[in-house]
């Protein structure tokens, strides 16, 4: 099949460059599903041999003295829709979009696309060049390659911010051994938080409001208006849980996205608990006043939540048909509850009912 296929080329594409080489002073292969690693080094270079079945989208790895992306040197392989499979030099100054580096050190012997897999082979010094450099240790310590590949096509080093799949490998350039992943982040947990972000946000809660608002006529309304609205905050409660235990790093779009999340979860537990605190007698100052402030506080988290998943699709690098279909979905969604709230304000009018007796309508 096609994956057998691709795999058979890449290690052919392995043995073909391997044996350019001649003899290995020491070699890794780190297989991380996605990308594959292999390196050699002479007196005064390394070389590494990447393959990353990545597709369209790119894969890049960075060396650094820490666990950590800031102050990694960054090799960035990537298939630009115009000139083919392109490969920078980049340095990463903190958790925010990589730099080009000073100066240029890669020098590429090696580059094709074979199937969904893009090959590269990269020559770099061991030593540093400039201060954005990383130089490699053969002296016995520890140090780490952080990997990481997404789907963007974006020829700009904004691509780099949004991962498919990240992880970092603790490495001994001088024996060639390697353990880990020190940490990895895994793609399975982001589809669970957007799968329980959006079944809470954009299925649940959004129905319990529409049952509230214009499913009055409905005998038991309020129960199911109620366990609707319970059952959605829960799985909020488990989606914030989720993006806890995967949370990584510290870019300022993850924290922007985490803040978000963080005040809808709160404000969608005090709706909750302010639902309970609802005056019995209808036509009392007080009920109106916390009618309207159930109601819009609803609302206001209902958009708010719609923005998130928004930015949280696009920061986690999500296909583009899946960010899309969601757009149309809220467009849609929005334009029912217009006509639903036409029509009943165009039914409030004829009967000359006050807006707080509805609960007596059947309506």
């Amino acid at each position: 099949n096609k994956m057998a296929h691709s795999l058979f080329s890449s290690v052919l594409f392995f043995l073909a460059v391997y044996s350019s080489y001649g003899a290995n002073v020491t070699s890794l292969e780190a297989d991380n599903g996605v990308i594959l690693i292999s390196y050699t080094i002479d007196s005064s270079y390394i070389n590494f041999v990447l393959n990353g079945s990545v597709g369209t989208g790119w894969y890049a790895i960075g060396i650094n003295d820490s666990p950590q992306m800031p102050g990694a040197e960054i090799i960035w392989v990537r298939n630009d829709p115009v000139n083919g499979v392109q490969v920078t030099d980049a340095f990463a100054g903190g958790y925010s979009t990589p730099t080009p580096d000073i100066v240029t050190r890669l020098f590429v012997s090696n580059r094709s696309i074979v199937d969904t897999s893009l090959n590269v082979v990269v020559k770099r010094p061991l030593n540093k060049t400039d201060s954005s450099d990383v130089a490699i240790k053969i002296d016995g310590s520890k140090q780490y390659i952080i990997w990481a590949h997404g789907r963007s096509q974006r020829t700009s080093f904004t691509a780099l911010l949004q991962h498919t799949q990240a992880g970092i490998l603790e490495v001994n350039f001088q024996t060639g051994t390697s353990s880990g992943p020190v940490s990895a982040v895994k793609p399975e947990l982001w589809q669970v938080h957007g799968i329980l972000m959006f079944v809470s946000w954009g299925i649940l809660i959004p129905l319990g409001v529409v049952t509230a608002r214009y499913g009055r006529e409905f005998k038991y309304w309020f129960i199911t208006h109620r366990t609707i609205q319970i059952i959605g905050v829960l799985l909020l409660i488990a989606g914030f849980v989720v993006s806890r235990v995967m949370r990584t790093g510290n870019r300022p779009e993850l924290k922007t996205h985490g803040k978000i999340g963080l005040a809808i979860l709160i404000l969608g537990i005090s709706q909750a608990f302010f639902a309970l605190l609802r005056p019995h007698d209808k036509k009392s100052t007080i009920r109106r006043i916390w009618f309207f402030s159930h109601f819009g506080n609803g609302i206001g988290l209902l958009v708010l939540s719609w923005v998130n998943i928004v930015f949280g699709l696009d920061l986690y690098d999500s296909p583009q048909s899946l960010q899309l279909a969601f757009k149309i979905y809220i467009i849609v969604f929005s334009g029912i509850i217009f006509i639903l709230e036409i029509v009943r304000i165009v039914l409030f009018k004829e009967k000359k009912v006050d807006i707080l007796e509805m609960n007596q309508i059947p309506y």
